[in-house]
């Protein structure tokens, strides 16, 4: 199947069964970066400049995405921060400006950090509980040399003693 995604990153082909149907095949990331660039036009237009030319702001957010291989995550972030941080954006051109600026590169490093933590706790919670073995020694005992591998059978010649 051939992804929809214009800017597919993956030569274009698909298999259906990996494939995200939403009007057409799509690779799992292709269809995430679809709908960050999505996510990012709606926010700058209902919350930065709701007069934007469209075209413009759809021409900035290709550029830096796919001609400058920004994460579009990452231009989420941006556009996110500077809303949150009322920071002054006059045209969508000043995108460029802010996706370079110290303050958001560390805020962003910051995030980061703090998601990877997360996640290496979650990840140690639940390799701790898939380690955990339960056994149940009843009062056979073959069950020991069985659970370690040992044979139970005696070598010819050789008497076991009971203490």
């Amino acid at each position: 199947m051939k992804c929809r995604y214009k800017y597919c990153r993956y030569g274009g082909e698909v298999k259906k069964d990996e494939a995200i149907k939403d009007n057409g095949y799509y690779h799992k990331e292709c269809y995430k970066e679809k709908e960050i660039k999505a996510k990012i036009r709606k926010l700058y237009i209902e919350n930065i400049d709701k007069t934007v030319v469209y075209k413009v702001l759809n021409s900035v957010i290709t550029d830096i995405v796919n001609t400058k291989n920004i994460d579009a995550e990452y231009l989420l972030f941006v556009v996110e921060y500077i809303i949150k941080h009322d920071m002054k954006i006059n045209y969508p051109y000043g995108l460029h400006y802010y996706i370079n600026n110290k303050n958001i590169k560390q805020a962003w490093r910051k995030r980061n950090e703090i998601l990877l933590k997360q996640q290496l706790q979650d990840k140690d919670i639940k390799t701790r509980v898939t380690s955990k073995i339960d056994y149940n020694i009843e009062d056979d005992e073959n069950d020991w040399s069985k659970l370690l591998g040992w044979t139970t059978t005696m070598p010819k010649g050789i008497v076991a003693s009971k203490a």
